[in-house]
């Protein structure tokens, strides 16, 4: 038989013997005993009988501790529901219903449902993980969700529908098969500092808005198709200091919809290996017009910014590097648009794109290189997409459009960004372990038992 098995079984013999002696005889060996119990359960740690690791999930709010966890689900349908669910508040603005501090496992079916209300509320510090839709708003007024999270979803993180005057405020939707935050004829909505990752749609939709919605600090990151995307919403939306990265499809896309305001948001994009691009392009405009669009930027990726059918557009101050396609690009009838101190540099393709059919255009005072990166440059690794369009120089622009003190140049000397590193394709779940620490607390574990057994048999022949 292996020694080792024999030193064990002698050592564990010896230790039953130390127990039966310390029920017999309790006040000689407690002190001993309390010694050997602290620490075999500190050494039951990294020998595996207790957790070895700690899973980490991107940005999910774990500071608070829920008071109850729930398998079944909230369901409100009715002003007069909050009182079997809520722990203080009358409804009303000033002291509004509040359920906090939950945390619902609803296995598919949706987490917190909420429907036909007028009365003010608060759902504050709940996770909804495992559901279908996490949270779920039809028909409601006057309502905060704030500091919750929605995970694992089969369906959307928040899906809010036909309803106003709702804030979203600091809550997570990570890893739902649908949208993070999703919002459907909605208006007079505020989505302040809200995450979405990991999404396999877009990390937010807001779609068909009945009033204004303002979208402002929010991350949206790592999402399978668009960070935020704006379908037919005519209304002045503000999408503003947001940051959208390494998306799958697109930055921040707007689809048939006027009349919006998209400043001061920054897309950066990624690649793989295997050379495709998260963020295709930084930011897109499907037949939309007489939008806003200022203080921008959009770094690496396949296209900066990109007009397909989209005219009237005001487009200010923004800027476009290292794509591996064009800074700006105006494509399939997009008329009339205006281009002021815009920035454009080191993409592969050029600084801009014009189609023969988008006219009367103009640009002032935009600063376009048309140098292509220059091997001291650091570019993620890319391969071209199927389907962008040849880059025109400048001079083949349509000839209705106008330019005006727009400075170009072929110049490496002119670009003074530095070298960007990008962030790498996270693995999740990060997983914190600690196996160093086993063959100390084995050899620990060994020799404190074994002097504490040589001591009790020097004891005994004393005796």
């Amino acid at each position: 038989m292996n020694l080792g098995v024999i030193s064990l079984k002698k050592i564990f013999k010896k230790g039953k013997y130390i127990l039966e002696n310390f029920i017999v005889k309790k006040t000689k060996f407690l002190p001993t005993f309390c010694i050997i119990v602290v620490f075999t359960f500190l050494f039951l740690f990294p020998i595996g009988l207790l957790p070895t690791s700690v899973t980490a999930i991107p940005n999910e709010s774990n500071d608070f501790q829920p008071t109850s966890i729930l398998s079944s689900t909230i369901i409100i349908t009715s002003n007069a529901d909050f009182a079997n669910y809520s722990s203080s508040g009358d409804g009303t603005e000033t002291n509004p219903y509040i359920i906090e501090n939950l945390y619902l496992t609803p296995n598919g079916a949706t987490g917190v449902s909420i429907s036909n209300t007028n009365v003010y509320f608060i759902l504050r510090n709940i996770t909804v993980d495992g559901g279908y839709n996490g949270f779920f708003l039809n028909n409601v007024t006057n309502g905060k969700i704030e500091n919750c999270n929605s995970v694992y979803n089969t369906g959307n993180g928040f899906y809010i529908y036909e309803s106003s005057y709702i804030k979203l405020v600091n809550n997570t939707a990570n890893y739902n098969t649908e949208d993070g935050f999703y919002l459907s004829w909605c208006g007079d909505c505020t989505i302040v500092n809200n995450t979405a990752m990991f999404n396999n749609g877009d990390g937010f939709y807001i779609g068909d808005s009945t009033s204004s919605i303002t979208i402002t600090n929010n991350t949206s990151n790592y999402n399978s198709n668009s960070g935020i995307e704006i379908g037919y919403s005519n209304i002045g939306l503000i999408v503003c200091n947001n940051t959208v990265n390494y998306n799958m499809i697109d930055g921040i896309t707007l689809v048939y919809s006027d009349n919006n305001v998209l400043s001061n948001n920054t897309a950066i994009h990624s690649a793989r290996g295997d050379g495709s691009i998260y963020n295709y392009r930084g930011y897109v405009l499907w037949y939309s017009n007489y939008n806003s669009i200022t203080n921008n930027t959009s770094l690496y990726g396949s296209e900066g910014f990109i007009l397909y059918g989209s005219s009237n557009n005001m487009i200010v101050n923004n800027t476009a590097a290292h794509s591996i396609g064009t800074g700006f690009t105006l494509n399939e009838s997009s008329n009339d648009n205006t281009l002021i101190g815009n920035t454009a540099y080191n993409n592969s393709k050029g600084p801009l794109f014009v189609s023969e059919d988008s006219t009367n255009n103009i640009f002032i005072n935009n600063s376009f290189s048309y140098t292509p990166p220059s091997t001291t440059t650091t570019i993620p690794p890319s391969t071209t997409q199927p389907g962008t369009s040849t880059t025109m120089p400048p001079s083949n622009e349509s000839s209705t459009t106008t330019i005006s003190n727009n400075a170009t140049s072929t110049s490496s000397s002119q670009l003074t960004e530095t070298s960007t590193t990008t962030t790498p394709f996270p693995t999740t779940p990060i997983i914190v372990s600690t196996p160093g620490i086993t063959i100390i607390s084995w050899l620990g574990t060994f020799v404190l038992l074994t002097t504490l057994l040589i001591k009790k048999k020097r004891n005994s022949k004393s005796l």
